[in-house]
């Protein structure tokens, strides 16, 4: 099992009403686990990511999340997707989850 931790991001989002938000490490997990493998989906991938991600929505900034292993690997699994911008936050997203899969 691993904790996982929505961390705050410095990148923000605008929402329907121009408010600015936060994202955290649970909005980039979703964007990640969002994001179609080359040549699709298979329901079974679906239903992975899904799981995990019903886990993750709507999580506060700060929220410690218990994953199984399971959960985790197919997060971890997932994380290397192309992003369509630069930020530094990306990078500690990824050296953030690459620390985790060496916890015990």
């Amino acid at each position: 099992m691993k904790t996982f931790v929505n961390k705050k991001t410095e990148i923000t989002q605008i929402d329907d009403k121009e408010k600015k938000t936060n994202l955290g490490y649970a909005d980039l997990a979703a964007i990640a686990l969002n994001t179609a493998p080359q040549g699709g989906w298979t329901p079974d991938d679906m239903r992975k990511r899904i799981k995990v991600m019903s886990k993750l929505e709507k999580q506060k900034l700060g929220a410690k999340i218990k994953l199984e292993d399971a959960e985790f690997n197919t997060l971890f699994d997932n994380k290397d997707v192309r992003w369509k911008f630069m930020h530094k936050d990306v990078v500690s997203f990824d050296d953030y989850l690459i620390e985790l899969s060496k916890e015990e």
